[in-house]
């Protein structure tokens, strides 16, 4: 019974999140606050064994990887570089193997900056710092203008720094480390 529950709860948030892109956060997972057993509330277990702390989650449109802190905070694992408990979500990479249109995903991209691939011709990229976000996909004729979105990718927002260990805060600030 709870597991039907689980279900229909998951349903419910998938239809009525599955379009809309926030600040930090997709279908209610917020990298560096949302725990493994969060995500498993709304997605089920992972469909195949997590490798590495990345786990596989197979939705109806959207194929998501997400990466937990694997060890104790500060450690030197990429994903142990935050001040967060183990199986704390650190990344998430929602993929849409149909694509969807970008116009559909209600995003402002006025915050983010474009990037245009120089070796994938029609690959572009819109990145937002502040929210921890990335838009990766292509545009059919114009490669200045994305059509279609192939993968967002969700890490802790800006206001999340706080939680990044004193030594990558240091690396990060010199230009040496990404988000």
């Amino acid at each position: 019974m709870k597991s039907i529950r689980n279900f229909l709860i998951s349903c419910c948030l998938l239809i009525g999140a599955n379009g809309i892109i926030k600040a930090g956060e997709w279908n209610g997972i917020r990298p560096l606050h949302s725990s493994r057993s969060d995500v498993e509330q709304i997605f089920g277990p992972s469909v195949r064994a997590c490798k590495t702390l990345w786990c596989f989650y197979k939705l109806p449109r959207e194929n998501v990887f997400i990466q937990y802190a694997s060890g104790p905070p500060c450690g030197t694992e990429i994903e142990n570089v935050w001040q967060v408990p183990r199986d704390t979500v650190v990344k998430m990479e929602v993929y849409y193997p149909q694509g969807r249109l970008l116009s559909d995903l209600k995003i402002d991209l006025s915050k983010f900056v474009m990037t245009v691939d120089t070796h994938l011709i029609g690959w572009i990229y819109y990145f937002n710092g502040d929210d921890g976000i990335e838009i990766a996909g292509s545009g059919p004729l114009d490669p200045a203008e994305m059509k279609i979105v192939s993968n967002i990718t969700y890490w802790g927002e800006k206001k999340d720094d706080n939680l990044r260990c004193p030594q990558r805060r240091a690396e990060q600030a010199l230009g040496a480390d990404s988000p």
